[in-house]
């Protein structure tokens, strides 16, 4: 009986250690991310450009649907993301309290053009708690607006874009309280 609490004991302790070393990365990378957010203004000439028909499917499931279908005509937070993009991984810890601090009031979810184990991956990795899809299909315009990440993307009720941000837009969370 002992030999099993000592042994609960010391993997607790392994676990321990282990968290906070995982704690410390994450508060390097919010540091990183801090200096990175300072940089993200909004862009102004997508702003009125439709998303048109974009088929997505969901990462896990292979679920095909349109964005417009999913976004169910809310506004919507879209973060356009790589799962090998280092500046995603740190945007990564933003985005997920926007959707915590959001969520109930905006469609929020993930953009990726990556593999379903990349996703997965990244997923686990970042702790992510937003719903991420696969683009399958979209229209030339809005691949402008997707070009490059990090992108989050603010869209209305009616599809249209109305900020697009490099990263995740330092103003952003001040622009989605005010308007909540």
């Amino acid at each position: 009986m002992k030999r099993i609490v000592f042994g609960l004991l010391l993997l607790l302790s392994a676990e321990v250690v282990y968290l906070s070393i995982r704690n410390q990365e994450l508060i390097s990378a919010q540091k990183r991310l801090d200096t990175y957010l300072s940089a993200g203004e909004a862009i102004s000439a997508n702003s009125g450009l439709e998303l048109g028909l974009m088929q997505i499917a969901d990462w896990q499931t292979g679920k095909v649907l349109d964005v417009r279908e999913y976004q169910e005509g809310q506004e919507a937070l879209i973060f356009n993301l790589s799962t090998t993009c280092s500046l995603c991984e740190e945007a990564s810890i933003y985005w997920n309290a926007l959707y915590f601090k959001y969520g109930d009031k905006y469609k929020i979810f993930g953009l990726a053009r990556d593999y379903k184990e990349q996703i997965a991956q990244y997923v686990e990795r970042n702790a992510i708690h937003f719903p991420i899809f696969n683009i399958l299909k979209t229209n030339h315009s809005f691949d402008s607006v997707i070009g490059r990440t990090p992108r989050t993307i603010v869209v209305d009720r009616e599809g249209s874009i109305s900020d697009v941000y490099e990263g995740v837009g330092r103003d952003l969370d001040k622009k989605l309280s005010k308007s909540s």
